[in-house]
């Protein structure tokens, strides 16, 4: 059973489908808790590949989902100074 979009198979992907898989990395990517390593970052750009290949061919879904997975397992801890605010005093 294929769960590929009619017409595609793995490695072939048409402009269209090339630009969003890549707009979905991007956004993800771009996050400040997101993994630096460039390693880390071709494994989730394959991970991103895979999920397009086993059927999350819808933008927003697939997306979602990459969110989730790079949260679990792309994301650095936040650096001592970011996002550290003063504590508050009881009024």
């Amino acid at each position: 059973m294929s769960f590929l979009p009619f017409g595609c198979s793995p490695g072939n992907y048409s402009p269209e489908q090339l630009r969003m898989i890549q707009e979905v990395y991007s956004a993800i990517a771009a996050e400040p808790w997101f993994v630096k390593d460039a390693e880390k970052r071709t494994a989730f750009a394959a991970r991103v590949l895979l999920m397009y290949n086993r059927g999350l061919i819808m933008p927003d879904k697939l997306r979602a989902f990459c969110t989730v997975l790079a949260r679990h397992h792309f994301s650095e801890p936040p650096s001592s100074a970011e996002g550290q605010t003063e504590p508050q005093q009881p009024a």
